[in-house]
């Protein structure tokens, strides 16, 4: 479960900072030349503390919506693919998908920038 929960992180950790760059850039006019390509130890220490929370999120998560959740986002499932595993109809590991999204959001919110509790 860590290897995607840490990709996770990862992406909201990326997608955050480059909305970061984003209004420095408009805020200054020009970029920083000097700025490495390479993550900072303070990122990495951030995505594991992420990946830490998301484990913590899903754990409290009915195992329904954890199941959909893991089989669509680990797995690569689609949904079709996932109701049939779980003997359930699509509509319904839908639903469950989207309520474990929405958990996570509310969970996470105050730790990702640009994510906002509730909200996609």
């Amino acid at each position: 479960m860590t290897p995607w929960a840490f990709a996770i992180a990862r992406r909201l950790l990326v997608d955050g900072m480059r909305r970061g760059k984003r209004e420095v850039l408009c805020a200054d006019g020009d970029a920083d030349p000097g700025a490495s390509a390479g993550p900072h130890a303070d990122d990495l220490i951030v995505a594991r503390e992420l990946a830490a929370r998301i484990e913590q999120a899903l754990a409290t998560l009915p195992q329904s919506q954890r199941a959909a959740f893991e089989l669509i986002k680990q797995e690569g499932l689609t949904v079709a693919e996932a109701a049939q595993v779980l003997g359930t109809t699509v509509a319904a590991v839908k639903l469950r998908a989207h309520r474990a999204y929405a958990a996570l959001r509310v969970a996470l919110g105050d730790a990702v920038p640009g994510i906002e509790g509730g909200k996609p």
